[in-house]
């Protein structure tokens, strides 16, 4: 099972992260920056700095979302039945499923 503490910590670094990223980049060409530059004017350093900054916050969720990932593999609590307490049909075999008999007649 996952540690949900960290995996809603991932999710709200990933969502930041994303917003900053993209939209300072919608932004920054909304201004009139031309893409693929090498060097741009001054007046676009600022979005650019928001834009580094999210793709950094966005690489940092994205780490802790792995993090917690194999973390959960290696050593995370084992998953019941029902981890979830779902209503639904699928929910109410064990986990992992019974092996089934075959009963084909023999040849």
């Amino acid at each position: 099972m996952y540690e949900e503490h960290l995996a809603k910590l991932a999710w709200v670094l990933q969502f930041v992260g994303f917003n900053l990223l993209y939209f300072s980049m919608f932004i920054l060409g909304w201004m009139g920056m031309p893409r693929r530059y090498y060097d741009y004017l001054p007046q676009f350093n600022t979005p650019n700095l928001i834009s580094t900054i999210g793709s950094w916050v966005l690489a940092m969720g994205l780490f802790l979302m792995f993090y917690n990932l194999i973390r959960s593999i290696r050593a995370g609590e084992k998953a019941g039945d029902n981890p979830w307490d779902a209503a639904t049909l699928e929910w109410r075999t064990s986990s992992p499923r019974p092996r089934r008999i075959s009963r084909r007649s023999p040849r």
